[in-house]
């Protein structure tokens, strides 16, 4: 029942699969780096980075609890199960992946396996080489999904919106300060 608006700094890019299309995704071309002079691909395009990633389904590290106080033990868990989070099975994995599996075994490592994924194996094609460019299937959960969904239900979206200031009156929102394809 409320009237929703969706700004996105990106572009809504399609069709999602290609490589050639991640890097019209990436911010700045790629040439990001953290303040630790780390290499950071950042996609600017509705889904942000989900688009391009391998679905792996981390943990948040102990410091979020020890340093910051902050208990995401349940949220976590039902994200894993919203998003069925879970191992590839060993079918799923490629030659390079099987070959690590197996030396880090050789080696005593007997741990070491597959990380869980966010990755609907229903739906999921172990054949198709582009996992990491975007899931045509939709196996691979994507955080376009839930604009998709919202956007379906009567949310506005609008792209190309840089957002340089949330303004508040009252301790409520009332707008934004940035960037749009026609000016601020």
């Amino acid at each position: 029942g409320q009237d929703v608006l969706i700004l996105e700094r990106g572009r809504y890019h399609r069709p999602i699969g290609s490589y050639p299309l991640v890097y019209f995704m990436l911010d700045q071309w790629g040439a990001l780096a953290s303040v630790e002079g780390i290499p950071v691909n950042r996609l600017l395009t509705v889904g942000g980075t989900s688009m391009a990633y391998c679905a792996n389904a981390y943990d948040p590290p102990e410091s979020f609890r020890t340093k910051y106080g902050i208990d995401l033990d349940p949220y976590v868990a039902e994200a894993k199960r919203e998003l069925k989070a879970q191992p590839l099975p060993e079918r799923y994995l490629g030659a390079g992946a099987k070959a690590i599996l197996s030396a880090a075994h050789e080696e005593g490592f007997a741990e070491w396996a597959p990380l869980p994924k966010f990755i609907d194996l229903d739906v999921c094609k172990p054949d198709c080489p582009r996992c990491m460019t975007g899931c045509k299937w939709g196996a691979k959960w994507q955080g376009r999904l839930s604009t998709e969904v919202a956007v379906k239900h009567g949310a506005r979206l609008m792209t190309r919106m840089r957002v340089d200031q949330v303004l508040s009156q009252g301790g409520r929102v009332t707008g934004v300060k940035g960037v749009g394809p026609s000016g601020p």
